[in-house]
């Protein structure tokens, strides 16, 4: 079996944090290949060739007809990641080869207010209902889906998992003194609502002066760090939100030093960072948007309303002090949070998947 997996760029985030799980569990007799269609960054897949195609550009889609003309039709798959692999799409069905799509691209409904344009929802359309197989990873990415395009197509949601780390002793305990708030969004203003972050933090001085935000971030991007940075100083917060780059051991040095993690997306797949925060036992406070919701139900973190943002500086202001709440938070989403298992069994259900598209 060959996967061949479509990606819109090579930089880090938690898509590509999975794919990279997904890869190292899935060797056994499958052949994995990455088509990028741009390489920002150089980072390690396990299994896979990596090849430049610009897939996304009409003017390659001959390229992309010859590289397919190449592939062994009945034991081929094309797992296309997000919207960029339209003309992929277009490809793999003049070559009746097999296509799973992993729902992204919709979520631009959800940008900026604007009007969504009839190409990109011609575009969304196109790929729920002509890929052979769909998969979400959160039942609110389907619902979403199913209900915005009037589709059902042959799909199934596998959550997207986290493996549970080697420690298993964690203190939740807050420094009254010196609480440290954590962002792990590593780009993506909008989606990832850092806009709304630092407009929370600012007003969070009001009421604590005395926290700090340590927020992990890709420092090659220098186009929105620079732009972070200026609002930081507009906004009068140079002495309470510091910058590092984004680390492997980033959870390690959060349980070393104490404090929770805040994240303010807009929308979002099943959270990648919450999940694991909730398996580190780490406190969280995030916004109740689509993709995170289902998540944060039940008492496991502090919830942002989102038809109440005038709040929000309250919450995130009660995350830091109530120690009592907090250890109570952090139990329960832990447990929750094991019932799910690891890494190892949604790459299990993944390879299911591929079995069953290519026997369809």
């Amino acid at each position: 079996m060959k996967i061949i997996h479509t990606l819109p760029a090579i930089r880090r985030s938690g898509g590509i944090t999975l794919l990279q799980n997904n890869l190292f569990n899935l060797t056994c007799n499958i052949r994995h290949q990455i088509w990028a269609n741009k390489i920002p960054e150089n980072i390690h897949f396990h299994n896979a060739d990596i090849l430049l195609t610009r897939h996304s550009s009409v003017f390659n889609f001959y390229k992309i007809l010859e590289r397919l003309k190449k592939e062994n039709r009945n034991n081929t798959i094309i797992h296309i990641h997000g919207r960029n692999g339209f003309f992929v799409l277009i490809a793999a069905k003049i070559m009746k080869i097999k296509i799973i799509y992993q729902a992204h691209g919709y979520y631009y409904k959800l940008s900026r207010g604007k009007v969504f344009s009839f190409f990109q929802n011609f575009v969304d359309s196109c790929l729920l209902k002509y890929s052979d197989f769909v998969l979400f990873t959160a039942d609110g990415e389907k619902e979403f889906a199913l209900k915005n395009y009037n589709l059902n197509p042959n799909y199934k949601v596998i959550y997207n998992r986290t493996n549970p780390p080697l420690k298993k002793s964690f203190s939740t305990i807050i420094s009254k003194d010196n609480p440290i708030i954590y962002c792990l969004a590593t780009s993506n203003i909008h989606q990832k609502g850092l806009d709304r972050q630092l407009s929370l933090i600012k007003k969070l001085k009001f009421l604590n002066n005395k926290f700090k935000l340590i927020h992990y971030f890709n420092i090659e991007n220098q186009l929105e760090l620079n732009y972070l940075r200026n609002k930081i100083r507009t906004l009068g917060l140079s002495k309470h939100y510091f910058f590092k780059k984004a680390s492997k051991n980033v959870w390690d040095e959060i349980h070393s030093a104490g404090g929770i993690i805040l994240s303010t997306s807009r929308y979002e797949g099943r959270n990648l960072v919450i999940q694991e925060a909730f398996h580190n036992m780490v406190p969280v406070v995030a916004t109740d948007c689509l993709g995170q919701k289902e998540l944060l139900k039940e008492n496991h973190a502090f919830i942002l309303k989102e038809n109440k943002i005038d709040e929000w500086a309250n919450t995130l202001n009660e995350a830091l002090s109530n120690q009592e709440l907090i250890s109570k938070k952090v139990q329960k989403a832990n447990n929750w949070i094991l019932q799910f298992g690891d890494m190892k069994i949604y790459s299990n259900e993944l390879f299911d998947c591929y079995k069953h598209v290519l026997t369809m």
